[in-house]
């Protein structure tokens, strides 16, 4: 039975099985009101070319075209359906998972775990790396952590970045047991493509030179550690020009200015409280990976005296490991010489160090986030599978046994005439166990050990699949997530705008107020203040909403808080038939529209006002381009009417 299951066919389906199953429900999750809301009315209202994507021209903080096309591609087959887009993030996971357990049957393949009775009797990895690779494989599927990435549409990018760099790995992997030199040159060009793939999804992918580095070093080279080193650089080489086409074309798309880069190279100034930090970060991680729990969204405090002390045990640990197995490794990858070990621990160290960075700068939303660990989580879960393997040895033992069974006998004499004793010699004989009784106690013991472990194992599955179950659960509406994540992170004022944000959506206003004003006392001003002004045009009182958004623009200015005071503007002209607020929402628009050139709503309704006051050639102008720069969009069919009816003004 065992043996049924841990085919690769067999697996691959249960692994399909699992990952669909556990994250079915995000299908019906809401769209996340952090990212995703937006990600969504941006690809509604701007104009979605992927010349744009590529070359945005913008100034920006990340550079992660391929992602963003994967979203519009997305929207071109869903349109704003966010079900579509869950699928696709609940896709990829899977693939994934698959990923994982093909990399780990090429990891562990050609290597022998044991060898009993004089090499008679084997248990191969050949039997043995199918177990291995199935539980590393369903671990990362069912692994907690990654619920975060998986349900959150705008952590896409941790996803599709590790899809690409898994594809580049294997192909690595693939090229050295490639004899012909043209197909092995080929391997490497197939995967440095899929490499910069990786790095135009998201900026982790950087740090997988390094990971393929360590593999050539604990890997099947040459016995000399000069030569294992002359290879490793040899391939950074080689990834290094994937890595500059990425930086040259991060460059123009970028050409407004590179945020990201700038705030990146802060760190460059080393200071002991960078050191602590950046350690304390990676002990963090770590055990985040090996105990997951309590799971939040927003993590912007962790216990950085214990983190500290895990970091620097990993980190000593990891070194001398290293150090250790490069004076032994030979041939493959083995457990035995403790390469593979080596390798993974220094995989999972290196895919950290771009989370560890942004710890310690202020690039993103917070400090520390669960989806980071996606990458890192194949490896450590590889790691686990490995360790499994080797400690319990799951696979099933056939010991073979003697033909004969022998008897062993031994004699004892008791007595002696020579030293002067008068008592009679006796014999003593004692049976020992048989051969036969011997090995068949050895498989007693070993299959009560290895049921145990096995039990161990999928006591974790289960625990792990029921937590990524409720989990996702959680994620069904941004009231029970905001919900659970102001518990969590009460001190976090950004969490109350969202949580407020989500009980003013189920019709609860004067809770949302609430939240609102905590989140302002913590500083956090404009978009609470924006939301107040949402209240006060429901309640239709246009004077106290015009005052909310003002003073949130004046703290943020963005082009969405210009359109909906212009609203306010027009509401208040058409109440008191002032022509003024006419002006003063046309004005609002027009900044609005400075700000975001592809908003085609914006477009759209400054047109309508530009005809309404009389602007016909003003109008024209900014209907034209919109309608050049978007053919085929929701905004054509309304803006050919203006403009048929400015032509019949101007003939």
């Amino acid at each position: 039975m065992i043996s049924i299951i841990f085919k690769p066919r067999n697996a691959i389906l249960i692994l399909l099985i699992f990952s669909l199953g556990l994250y079915y429900h995000s299908m019906n999750a809401e769209l996340l009101s952090l990212d995703d809301a937006e990600l969504m009315n941006h690809y509604n209202n701007s104009n979605n070319s992927f010349k744009d994507i590529f070359f945005p021209n913008e100034m920006h903080v990340y550079y992660r075209p391929i992602v963003i096309s994967s979203f519009l591609i997305d929207y071109y087959i869903w349109m704003d359906h966010e079900s579509g887009f869950h699928l696709t993030n609940m896709i990829l996971h899977s693939a994934n998972a698959i990923l994982v357990y093909i990399l780990s049957l090429w990891l562990v393949r050609d290597s022998t775990l044991n060898h009993l009775n004089g090499g008679k009797n084997v248990i191969t990895w050949s039997k043995a790396r199918n177990v291995a690779a199935f539980f590393a494989a369903l671990l990362f599927a069912v692994h907690p952590i990654n619920t975060e990435a998986v349900n959150f549409i705008s952590g896409r990018t941790d996803i599709l970045a590790t899809f690409f760099v898994l594809i580049s790995f294997l192909l690595c992997l693939v090229r050295h047991s490639t004899p012909n030199q043209l197909e092995s040159y080929i391997m490497y060009l197939v995967s440095c493509l899929f490499y910069l793939l990786a790095i135009l999804s998201k900026e982790v992918a950087l740090a997988f030179p390094f990971i393929a580095l360590a593999y050539e070093l604990f890997s099947h080279q040459n016995s000399g550690i000069i030569q294992r080193i002359k290879s490793g650089l040899s391939l950074l080489i080689i990834f290094a020009i994937p890595m500059l086409i990425y930086f040259y074309m991060r460059s123009h798309g970028l050409s407004g200015g590179d945020i990201g880069i700038g705030k990146t190279l802060s760190i460059l100034h080393i200071s002991k409280s960078i050191l602590f930090d950046g350690i304390a970060s990676l002990g963090f991680y770590f055990k985040k990976l090996i105990y997951p729990f309590p799971l939040n969204l927003a993590i912007i405090h962790i216990q950085k005296g214990l983190s500290f002390v895990i970091g620097a045990v990993f980190l000593v640990s990891l070194f001398t490991m290293g150090l250790l197995t490069l004076n032994k490794v030979k041939g493959r990858l083995t457990m035995t010489n403790g390469g593979l070990v080596a390798f993974l621990l220094w995989a999972i160290l290196f895919s950290l160090l771009p989370s560890i960075t942004i710890s310690v700068t202020p690039i993103a939303w917070t400090p520390y986030a669960e989806r980071y660990l996606y990458l890192p989580s194949t490896f450590f879960c590889i790691l686990f599978g490995i360790f499994t393997m080797k400690t319990s040895q799951v696979a099933v033992a056939n010991f073979s046994l003697p033909d004969k069974p022998t008897q062993s006998f031994l004699v004892f004499r008791t007595g002696s005439e020579s030293c002067g004793c008068k008592k009679p010699i006796k014999t003593l004989t004692l049976n020992l166990p048989s051969t036969q009784e011997i090995i068949s106690e050895s498989c007693g013991y070993k299959k009560t050990i290895n049921t145990l472990t096995t039990l161990f194992i999928v006591t974790i599955i289960i625990v792990f699949s029921t937590a990524t179950y409720k989990r996702n659960i959680l994620w069904l509406n941004n009231l029970t997530l905001w919900e659970d994540t102001i518990k969590k992170s009460p001190n976090f004022s950004k969490i109350y705008n969202e949580y407020g944000s989500a009980l003013m959506r189920n019709g609860k206003e004067e809770k949302a107020k609430e939240q609102f004003l905590k989140g302002m006392e913590f500083g956090f001003k404009s978009l609470p203040l924006f939301n107040l002004g949402l209240i006060a045009m429901k309640n239709n009182d246009l004077n106290l909403a015009e005052k909310f958004f003002n003073e949130g623009i004046r703290i943020t200015p963005n082009a969405w808080a210009y359109r909906k005071l212009a609203t306010i503007y027009l509401a208040k002209a058409g109440r008191d038939n002032d022509k003024n607020y006419l002006l003063k929402g046309i004005e609002s628009y027009e900044r609005g529209y400075s700000l975001d050139r592809n908003n085609l709503l914006l477009a759209l309704k400054l047109g309508g006002l530009y005809y309404r006051v009389g602007k016909y050639e003003d109008a024209q102008a900014i209907l034209q381009k919109a309608i050049k720069n978007n053919p085929n969009s929701y905004i054509e069919k309304p803006a050919r009417k203006i403009l048929d009816k400015i032509n019949k003004k101007l003939s």
